[in-house]
């Protein structure tokens, strides 16, 4: 069950993940986020009555993993993608 608060392990989540989720479901609550001892706590209020809390946490946990993965997979990929560009822009004969 979950309450008006949501905390991540800053080892595990990064703060702009969190930051993006709080930001994707803005119209459901407000959000007050801040960190304690590795922490990254997200409190917040629902806009309207009829918006369960569960649902917002819910939705906020995967919306934060989805981000979390998303870094990742471009810092995985990043240099990849770089070295394919500038393979590419040199086959092209630009510099």
């Amino acid at each position: 069950m979950c309450s008006e608060e949501v905390r991540f392990d800053s080892r595990i989540f990064s703060k702009e993940a969190v930051l993006k989720a709080c930001y994707d479901f803005d119209s459901l609550a407000t959000y007050d986020v801040s960190m304690i001892d590795g922490q990254i706590i997200v409190k917040f209020s629902p806009k309207l009555a009829d918006i369960a809390i569960n649902d917002i946490c819910d939705q906020l946990k995967t919306s934060v993993i989805d981000y979390q993965l998303r870094e990742k997979i471009f810092e995985q990929t990043n240099s990849l993608k770089e070295a394919l560009i500038k393979a590419a822009l040199n086959e092209a004969g630009i510099r």
